[in-house]
């Protein structure tokens, strides 16, 4: 079951500096007296102004403020017009925690390392892909026919030579790609190790409506 929070605010004219039209005071809780059904919290706010009529706001009120329970009140020259309970939804639209420039700078070191690994892996492959279509066209086409015994030797040896070197040109792109894979793991298990760390220290802090009254007052006199 919620319990609803019953208001009293205080205001103060105070020596200081002028406060703006629709400044928002600092309140601070001077007692808070708790029920069975919920709790009657009074604040406390001072202000100064000149001569005119303003509107001050007290705002970051708790969720569950019963409107119909906010008294206000204050002490100086000047008389309360209006009072008015709001609600402020807050601006989606806004990006709120953006993380600082040297975190933004070393996310992009990363994401640019790991699209850099990528590429080389996909010459890596192309390369492979090239040696094992070369190897194959060589064994598709190993039938040799000769009628002089010496060019049946050289055909075997150039045959053997180029074998040879296609495995071995193979293995070698075969190690580089295993060893470039496991530089793109250890990087982005590094990038995800840094997200969590971020996430933690930059945690996205909920948006809630702004719960707040704006009270009217009226002076003849400068209040300072």
């Amino acid at each position: 079951m919620k319990k609803y929070i019953a208001c009293t605010l205080f205001i103060i004219a105070v020596t200081g500096l002028f406060a703006n039209n629709n400044d928002v005071l600092t309140s601070k809780i001077k007692n808070v007296t708790v029920f069975l059904n919920g709790a009657q919290i009074n604040r406390e706010a001072n202000f100064s102004v000149g001569k005119g009529v303003f509107n001050l706001v007290i705002d970051s009120l708790p969720q569950y403020i019963n409107s119909n329970s906010i008294q206000v009140s204050g002490k100086g020259d000047f008389i309360i017009l209006d009072t008015k309970y709001l609600v402020e939804q807050p601006d989606y639209t806004i990006q709120q925690n953006q993380y600082p420039n040297e975190v933004l700078k070393q996310l992009v070191i990363f994401n640019d390392s790991i699209e850099q690994i990528n590429f080389d892996l996909e010459e890596l492959r192309f390369s492979k892909e090239v040696l094992e279509t070369e190897k194959q066209l060589l064994v598709n086409n190993k039938s040799m026919k000769s009628d002089s015994l010496a060019l049946f030797k050289d055909a075997l040896s150039f045959y053997r030579e180029k074998y040879n070197d296609i495995n071995v040109k193979l293995i070698l792109v075969k190690k580089n790609e295993l060893k470039t894979q496991k530089r793109l793991t250890k990087l982005q298990e590094r990038l995800n190790t840094y997200n969590l760390e971020i996430a933690k220290l930059y945690v996205q802090k909920p948006m809630l409506p702004n719960h707040k009254v704006m009270v009217t007052i009226k002076t003849d006199v400068a209040l300072a």
